[in-house]
């Protein structure tokens, strides 16, 4: 019924090597749903060079191409709703109709950053609330 658990790092799911694991609770019973394995040192220090090696990729990647993936993770994001919605409410015992609306506005941020990408070229984006700034870097700080 809940899907096994693991660490998904450099495009491997790991499990058990004699991680620490914890056990998730079901709320509304008490029972165990699973174990969730804990990132070692080791873990951590492979998802950061990871992260590195992608993000020197995904740097180079046109900005149509990051909208495109972007717009395919809220397709799948939105397909995949009442599933990802059913995890939420067994581990965390928010209401089915809350957790699958908090997916689907997921996917709604997904579009936005999508249509986002299509304009890389910079500026400051008029925000929804009045004490938030919002902007559109050319390319990241630092790089």
């Amino acid at each position: 019924m809940y899907e096994s658990l693991s660490l998904y790092i450099d495009g491997e799911f790991i499990q058990g090597g004699g991680r620490t694991e914890q056990d998730v609770f079901d709320p509304a019973t008490g029972s165990s749903l699973g174990k969730l394995p804990h990132a070692t040192r080791a873990d951590l220090d492979r998802a950061l060079a990871a992260a590195q090696r992608a993000f020197e990729t995904w740097k180079h990647v046109s900005p149509m191409e990051k909208s495109r993936i972007l717009r395919k993770v809220a397709d799948l994001s939105r397909e995949r709703a009442q599933e990802i919605g059913r995890n939420i409410t067994l581990d965390q015992g928010k209401p089915l109709a809350e957790a699958v609306g908090e997916v689907l506005r997921c996917a709604d941020h997904c579009d936005w950053h999508a249509e986002e990408c299509r304009r890389i070229y910079g500026r400051v984006i008029p925000p929804r609330m009045p004490n938030v700034r919002q902007m559109v870097l050319r390319e990241p700080v630092g790089v």
